[in-house]
């Protein structure tokens, strides 16, 4: 009786904690489906509010340079009607999307030193405002191939990892869309100015060095910060530097 009285008591004792890790598993669970829910409601909310601080900023923008920028897309209507008389292409549907896009990238790299001048500078020497601008090369058979792509001239080996950060795959078509180009070829300038800064080369407002190796490549600048300055002069990418600079002078002049 005594053996069936200790066998008994294991038993329920057993019972018993069984029930007790049930019920412990069961207070994991639903703490874990709490935590989730609940790290799921601090990530929605954080999505919401950096949402909300884009639209401010957008807001803040269009405020504060509201007048820039119909100031911009009247200037490239007046500059599409020119393009188009001379059989040209043009930005058409595209001038407000570029306008203010040129702006916003100004706002965003405020503290590099980035103005929209430099920028329209660019656009203007490089693709002369064509959205489907193609430059091109003979290989080594003399057969003509593309080179670079649309409004900022960008080279599929540069644009590829910004694209790639965009959540865009590299196509000459994804590079005839003004607004993309603009921020691929933005992003690859800036990055060598900052670099040209961090090596000592170039002050926030300077970007000399950079618009030469945005044309030029960053090797060929690099070998050419060694020549005598006669001799760099005689280079394309100071050629390059000087119309985008007489270009920046020029929409500087008009207010941007």
């Amino acid at each position: 009786m005594k053996v069936k009285s200790v066998f008994g008591q294991i038993t329920g004792l057993k019972s018993i904690m069984v029930f007790m890790i049930v019920i412990l598993l069961s207070l994991s669970f639903v703490g874990f489906v709490i935590q989730k829910n609940f790290t799921s409601r601090i990530s929605e909310q954080q999505e919401t509010i950096e949402q909300l601080n884009m639209q401010l900023r957008n807001m803040q923008l269009v405020i504060g340079t509201n007048g820039k920028i119909l100031t911009l897309e009247k200037e490239l209507v007046d500059l599409s009607k020119r393009n188009k008389a001379a059989g040209k292409r043009d930005l058409g549907v595209d001038i407000p999307n570029v306008a203010y896009k040129v702006f916003e990238l100004e706002q965003r790299y405020k503290d590099d030193g980035l103005e929209a001048s430099l920028l329209l500078g660019i656009i203007e020497t490089e693709s002369d405002f064509d959205p489907r601008a193609t430059s091109t090369y003979k290989d080594a058979s003399g057969n003509v191939k593309p080179l670079a792509y649309g409004i900022m001239q960008v080279v599929r080996s540069t644009a590829s990892p910004y694209l790639q950060k965009l959540g865009h795959t590299w196509s000459p078509e994804i590079m005839y869309e003004p607004t993309i180009a603009l921020e691929v070829g933005t992003t690859h300038l800036v990055e060598l100015h900052r670099q040209y800064m961090d090596e000592g080369l170039e002050f926030t407002h300077e970007w000399n060095w950079s618009i030469m190796s945005y044309f030029w490549g960053e090797r060929p600048i690099k070998d050419a910060m060694n020549l005598p300055s006669s001799a760099r002069r005689e280079t394309p990418a100071f050629g390059y530097w000087n119309r985008v600079r007489e270009a920046q002078l020029r929409w500087k002049a008009k207010g941007f």
